[in-house]
């Protein structure tokens, strides 16, 4: 089953600097700059499609679809699925 995806350059941009920006540990961007580039090299090196479309698809099959928010009715707190917003799916597929 092929896997259709219409996205644009500006999702692949925003999404890698998110991935490498999560990846950050004691502000060392270019070591997490190079571990993702080395992540990409040894992904081109055993698949045959394009390594950053296979991050990319990979992030979007995180994208989560609904959450849990609480409501509270008198004394008792119920969980209420919601749709989420872009912004939020972002940062929950890359977490």
């Amino acid at each position: 089953m092929q896997l259709k995806i219409k996205a644009d350059i500006n999702d692949f941009v925003f999404f890698k600097q998110y991935f490498i920006n999560s990846m950050i540990k004691q502000g060392r961007k270019l070591h997490s700059e190079r571990m993702y580039h080395d992540m990409l090299g040894l992904l081109k090196k055993f698949s045959l499609s394009e390594p950053h479309l296979i991050v990319f698809k990979a992030l979007i099959n995180l994208l989560p679809l609904i959450g849990l928010i609480p409501i509270k009715v008198g004394s008792s707190t119920y969980s209420v699925p919601v749709s989420v917003g872009i912004y939020k799916k972002r940062l929950q597929a890359v977490k």
